[in-house]
Formats: structure tokens, C-alpha cells, sequence
């Protein structure tokens, strides 16, 4: 065989090495995300990880079994025509044979489809975003709450004050009556300008308490606060279980549905063997001199070793 011949037939070898390298990503992507897509997803992907390997191996089943078949093989000692031609017919029958079951594996991966993962992806999508912005508002509630609580803390600690306490006896001031008692506190550190800015960061804290009035009501407000800012985190850190648990879903099915197009490639790579196959059988069927036939057998038989090296090679 020349160098050229060589050439020619090297374009038309799959190239093993990238498909199997492909096959180990999408192995490995389904290996990732599998456990994030719904049983029915599962399914599929199992799937394709079975038809990938069906195919590889009748691929590998077909080539070993035409390279037994025609190697070596030659028609010139048969004088009798007919029987010529009934042996010509037999190899040329088990040859198709032994394409055909490569052909009836790679027609069932090219109808395999992975849409149901594309189908899938604006409901997940959406849901994700809802969770998201459960989580948000969640994480907000959570805020408001802990800042309620440091303004409820803080005045507890000024109107806790003995003089402030005194002035105003007990009760809560307001923002207008700070100007009116101010004169009566000896304390330097308490200033007008602190008390109406307490009170009024306070009264904003509290109105979900209802009417509280005096300061030793502003504890027993600070222990409910506290209260709702456990729940408040436990309810984050499940709506955040609950967001993560939406993204990975969606992440994991728009993982699986990007295969298809890998899966396309890997299918157009192996089907090189089925159609250079196929167009050498079906000039083997127009010939009936014995040195052509065998001759064109003697061709298939090199481009099927050819192949077979490929994965060999590997």
C-alpha cells in the first residue's frame, strides 16, 4: 500500500482517540450531575451511557469480525462460475451482516434524544428564581429583625439610665417630650439629640409589639425579637437549602441537555466506519471478476485494520 493509499485511509478512520476521550466527558458529566436530575432523567442518561458502550463495542465486534472474514481472502481458484459466484455472495452476505449491526446500533443513538432535558429548563429555571427570591426576603426579614433588635438594645441601655429613668419615671419618651424634661437630666452624656434619635429608631422597632409604654417593656420585646430571629434563621437556612437544591437541578439538567450536541459529534465520528463501509460494499456488489472482487475485499479488509489500529492505538 503507497503512502497516499495510507493518507486516504487515515481521513476516513474515526478518530478513536477524541471518541474516547469524549466518551470519558460525557461519562463523567452524567457521573457529576445524575444525582440532580429528576428519575426519569436518570433514565435517560443511563441510557446513553449503555448506548454509547453498545455502540463502541459493536463497532469493535464488527471490525474484528470483517477483518476474520475477508483477510486473506481470494476468488481465483474457483473455476467453476457458479460456484464463484455463490462464494462471492456469502462473503458479501456476512459482510453485510456484520455492517448491518453496526448499522441498526447507530441508527437507535442518532434517534436518542436528550430534549426532555431542553424541555425541562424554563419551569426549572423558574423555579430557581423563586426560591432565590424566597431566600432574598428571607435574608431581609432577618435584617429587620436584627436591626430592631440593636435599636431595642440600645434604648434599653439609654432609658435604663438612672437619670433618663427618673425623668421621664419609667415611661418611654417621645420624641416631643424630650425638649420638655431635658433640662431636668444632670447626666452630660445624654443629650436631646440622642433621646429623640433613640426614640425614634424605637418606635419603629416596636410596632409590631403592639402599645409598649415603659421601659421595663422594652425587655420582655428584645426576648421576643430574639425569639423571632432564631426562627427567622432557621426559615433562611432552609429556603436557602431549598434555592441551592432548585439551582443544582436546573445547573445539572442544562449540564445534561448541552451532551446532545457531544453525543452528535461522537455518533458522526463513529459512523465514519459505517459509511466508508457501506461505500465500499456497495462497489464490492457491482463486481464479478474474481481478481476485482478480491481486490476490493483486500481493499476493506485494509481499511478495516486501519481501524481497528485506531482504538488499538489507544
Amino acid at each position: 500500500m503507497t503512502d497516499k493509499e495510507l493518507l486516504d485511509i487515515k481521513s476516513l478512520v474515526p478518530d478513536y482517540l477524541w471518541m474516547k476521550a469524549t466518551q470519558e466527558q460525557v461519562f463523567n458529566t452524567i457521573d457529576q450531575y445524575e444525582m440532580d436530575i429528576l428519575p426519569a432523567g436518570q433514565e435517560l442518561v443511563f441510557e446513553l451511557k449503555n448506548l454509547m458502550m453498545e455502540v463502541e463495542n459493536t463497532w469493535h465486534e464488527s471490525v474484528v469480525g470483517g477483518i476474520a472474514l475477508l483477510d486473506g481472502r481470494t476468488f481465483a481458484n474457483f473455476k467453476d462460475p457458479q460456484v464463484l459466484k455463490n462464494r462471492i455472495a456469502a462473503v458479501v452476505s456476512r459482510q453485510n451482516q456484520l455492517r448491518s449491526q453496526l448499522i441498526l446500533k447507530t441508527h437507535e443513538m442518532q434517534v436518542f434524544s436528550l430534549a426532555a432535558f431542553k424541555d425541562a429548563l424554563p419551569a426549572l429555571e423558574s423555579k430557581a428564581v423563586d426560591k432565590k427570591s424566597e431566600a432574598e426576603k428571607l435574608a431581609q426579614r432577618l435584617t429587620d429583625l436584627e436591626v430592631k433588635r440593636t435599636n431595642v438594645a440600645e434604648a434599653i441601655a439609654l432609658f435604663q439610665k438612672p437619670s433618663v429613668l427618673n425623668a421621664f419615671k419609667g415611661l418611654i419618651p417621645k420624641e416631643e417630650d424630650v425638649d420638655l424634661i431635658i433640662g431636668t437630666l444632670k447626666d452630660p452624656t445624654v443629650t436631646p439629640a440622642l433621646l429623640k434619635a433613640a426614640s425614634k429608631r424605637l418606635s419603629e422597632s416596636i410596632d409590631e409589639f403592639g402599645k409598649i409604654l415603659e421601659v421595663s417593656d422594652l425587655v420582655d420585646a428584645r426576648m421576643a425579637l430574639d425569639g423571632k430571629i432564631v426562627s427567622a434563621k432557621q426559615d433562611l437556612a432552609s429556603a436557602k437549602r431549598a434555592w441551592q437544591q432548585a439551582q443544582d437541578v436546573f445547573s445539572a439538567n442544562k449540564a445534561i441537555w448541552g451532551l446532545e450536541s457531544t453525543k452528535n459529534d461522537w455518533l458522526a465520528q463513529a459512523r465514519k466506519l459505517e459509511q466508508e463501509w457501506q461505500a465500499q460494499a456497495d462497489a464490492l456488489g457491482s463486481l464479478s471478476d474474481p481478481n476485482a472482487v478480491t481486490v476490493a475485499l483486500a481493499d476493506l479488509c485494509n481499511y478495516l485494520v486501519a481501524v481497528r489500529l485506531s482504538y488499538e492505538s489507544v
